[in-house]
C-alpha cells in the first residue's frame, strides 16, 4: 500500500463548490502513506471538531458569556459544566410523581393515573427517557432532579383509539381515559415509538 490511500492532507469543503482545505500547510502535495496515516488522522480529526467550527464556537462562546461571565465559570469543574447545562443523567421518576399535577378530573388516585404510573414505574430505561423526552423534549433531568420539574397530566377525553400527545413547552401530558392498563401501555408505547422530540441531550 504505498501510492498509498490515494488522497492527500486534505478535507473536502464543506458544501458544494467550497475549496478543499489543507490539513497541514502544503497538504495538497503530501499524500496519505501507511507511515504518516497516523497524523493525517490527527489532522482531520482536528479540522473537523476545531478549525471547521471555529466560527460557530465563537459565537456560542460569545453567546454563552453573556449569561455567565468567564470568571464565573471559573468556579465550575467540567462536571459541574454539565451539570447546569445538560442537568442529571439520573431519573428519579418517585419524585417526579410526587410533584405532578392534574387537570381534567384527573388527580393522583384516578385509575388511568394509577396506571399510567405503574406504566413507568416498570418500564425499562429506555423507555423512561424516551418517555421524558416524548414531554419535555429532553431525556435528562433538570438541575435538581426530576422532582423540579412541574409535569401536568391532563385527561384528553374518555376511551378512545387516539394516541397520549404532549406539550412539550409546557411538560404537559395529555392522556385519554383509557379503559385497561393494557391499552394505555400500548397506546403510549406508539406515542414514543413514533415521535421526535428536538432531541436536546
Amino acid at each position: 500500500v504505498e501510492a498509498d490511500m490515494c488522497m492527500s492532507f486534505l478535507a473536502p469543503g464543506a458544501g458544494p463548490g467550497r475549496e478543499d482545505i489543507e490539513l497541514i500547510p502544503g497538504g495538497a502535495e503530501i499524500p496519505v502513506t501507511s507511515e504518516n496515516r497516523r497524523q493525517f488522522v490527527d489532522a482531520y480529526s482536528e479540522y473537523l471538531l476545531r478549525r471547521r467550527v471555529q466560527r460557530q464556537m465563537n459565537a456560542f462562546k460569545l453567546g454563552f458569556n453573556v449569561c455567565l461571565s468567564a470568571r464565573t465559570l471559573q468556579l465550575f469543574n467540567e462536571e459541574e459544566l454539565e451539570l447546569l447545562v445538560c442537568g442529571t443523567p439520573h431519573l428519579d421518576f418517585h419524585a417526579l410523581e410526587a410533584g405532578t399535577t392534574y387537570e381534567g378530573g384527573f388527580s393522583a388516585q384516578h385509575p388511568t393515573v394509577r396506571q399510567f404510573w405503574r406504566f413507568v414505574h416498570s418500564s425499562a430505561i429506555h423507555v423512561q427517557r424516551s418517555l421524558l423526552s416524548f414531554v419535555t423534549g429532553s431525556d435528562r433531568a433538570p438541575l435538581g432532579g426530576l422532582g423540579k420539574l412541574k409535569l401536568l397530566i391532563q385527561r384528553a377525553g374518555p376511551d378512545t383509539d387516539r394516541l397520549p400527545t404532549a406539550q412539550t413547552c409546557f411538560n404537559t401530558l395529555l392522556v385519554p381515559e383509557y379503559s385497561s392498563f393494557d391499552k394505555l401501555s400500548r397506546s403510549l408505547l406508539r406515542s414514543l415509538e413514533h415521535s421526535q422530540g428536538f432531541g436536546l441531550q
